[in-house]
């Protein structure tokens, strides 16, 4: 097991927010493999400055007990729960004014969409 350094200890500060997602197909129809080391952005709808924008905040995925995967090649479940970590401090103050309970996103690589995600607590914004 290679081991997951999870952003509280990089950070040591609480995530941003939490949210329910659901990773979508391939173009194939095939389900997609995804790993805790894997980076993603995320992107969700909104009329800021910067709207249409992929921001660079991140998930670290968790186990069916709320618990972050500290297994970086552990196959993450289809369906889920993940904390998510604004990295860009400077934006904070952006996505606190833009990001509520409820907003519908999606993880993100390139401009591929991976994973529809719904906010469903906001913890440090």
């Amino acid at each position: 097991m290679e081991s997951y350094t999870p952003y509280s200890d990089i950070f040591k500060r609480s995530p941003d927010f939490r949210v329910k997602y659901q990773f979508l197909s391939q173009d194939n129809g095939s389900p997609r493999e995804v790993f805790e080391g894997r980076w993603f952005d995320f992107r969700y709808p909104n009329n800021g400055d910067l709207k249409n924008s992929h921001y660079i905040i991140r998930p670290e995925f968790e186990d069916n007990g709320g618990f972050t995967i500290l297994d970086k090649w552990l196959l993450i479940e289809p369906s889920g729960t993940a904390e998510m970590w604004i990295l860009n401090e400077k934006l904070t103050n952006y996505h606190r004014e833009h990001l509520k309970l409820g907003t519908v996103g999606y993880m993100t690589i390139g401009t591929d969409d991976i994973a529809i995600c719904e906010v469903i607590e906001l913890i440090s914004l």
